[in-house]
């Protein structure tokens, strides 16, 4: 990808929530508003205007085909946002295909993404994305 994703202060950010069950929420101790209210935190301190806010309650990250998720993906087709916001990259998806498949599409869409729980994450160059393989193996086995 040659142009630059835009991340700067004023980038339009959507966020995505994502909790497979209620029980769920409890032992994480990352419902649903957590992760809102972090991601909110995030955006805020990074100075982007939040455009929308997805979330998808009691869905398994093992689906790709989830409403929410879909719903946000579609912003990001319209060009209606700069920056994907979740709150760790489990949130987004627990199967490594998917996850690969999501960040190409937003790759081709040249949107960015960005995680709470992973602020670190840089997946501009190939040996990036090769932990980003890592990391989505890792959520699809646990």
């Amino acid at each position: 990808m040659d142009k630059k994703i835009k991340n700067a202060p004023g980038s339009r950010v959507v966020l995505y929530a994502r909790v497979s069950t209620e029980e769920q929420a409890g032992k994480d101790h990352y419902s649903i508003e957590a992760q809102l209210h972090e991601m909110r935190d995030y955006a805020s301190e990074k100075g982007w205007d939040i455009v929308g806010e997805f979330v998808d309650e009691g869905e398994s990250g093992t689906k790709r085909d989830r409403p929410q998720l879909n719903a946000a993906l579609s912003v990001a087709q319209k060009k209606g946002c700069d920056i994907f916001l979740a709150h760790e990259l489990s949130r987004l998806s627990r199967s490594v295909y998917h996850t690969l498949d999501i960040f190409d599409k937003l790759g081709q869409l040249q949107v960015g993404f960005a995680s709470v729980k992973d602020p670190e994450f840089d997946f501009s160059d190939p040996s990036k994305r090769f932990f980003l393989t890592i990391m989505a193996a890792i959520n699809e086995y646990y």
